[in-house]
């Protein structure tokens, strides 16, 4: 320690660079312990043979499949068609009269349906329409007029639900059409 005294203060100055560069070379060179590299390189994994071997299982299956296919399709190319058949023999239906003079009567039946079903007169008017809801809103007036100046007795009356039971069944009344009730309405 004696010799890194100095009386220089540039020479001192010049040490404590050349120990600072040391230092620095020094930690420059320091193997660590953990080892801080990237994996291994591991070729056999990239190459993912059992990927590729399942691949190719599947295609060879495909390729089986599609020949077996194929086979078929020729042996059936192979066989007499149809309408070959059809000439050689004459096959008769036994009820082939029954159904036709059934489909016959169906479609009768259909078009006299068609014809009532055309020639119908409709059945609702508007003009009675129009007068019984004029005759249920007069109706509803009235007792919402005698229902506004009668106080009720007590709130169970309400809590019931028998003060607008009456509301409800003219809202019922005046939502529907009047169709048979016009002699009503003459009165």
């Amino acid at each position: 320690m004696w010799n890194l005294i100095t009386c220089n203060s540039h020479y001192e100055d010049f040490l404590k660079d050349k120990e600072a560069r040391r230092f620095h070379k020094s930690l420059q060179g320091i193997k660590s312990i953990v080892d801080t590299s990237g994996p291994k390189k591991v070729p056999h994994l990239k190459k993912r043979s059992k990927k590729a071997q399942l691949k190719q299982e599947r295609q060879e299956e495909i390729n089986y499949k599609n020949q077996k296919l194929m086979e078929k399709m020729i042996v059936i190319d192979g066989r007499t068609r149809y309408s070959d058949i059809s000439t050689r023999h004459s096959y008769r239906s036994l009820n082939k009269e029954s159904r036709s003079k059934n489909n016959i009567r169906i479609s009768e039946e259909n078009q006299k349906l068609l014809e009532r079903l055309q020639n119908a007169q409709p059945v609702l008017s508007l003009h009675n329409w129009e007068k019984g809801e004029r005759y249920w809103m007069n109706i509803r007036n009235n007792i919402q007029k005698k229902d506004k100046g009668y106080s009720r007795p007590n709130s169970s009356f309400r809590e019931r639900g028998e003060g607008d039971m009456i509301m409800n069944i003219l809202k019922r009344k005046t939502t529907r059409p009047a169709t048979s009730m016009s002699s009503d309405f003459n009165q």
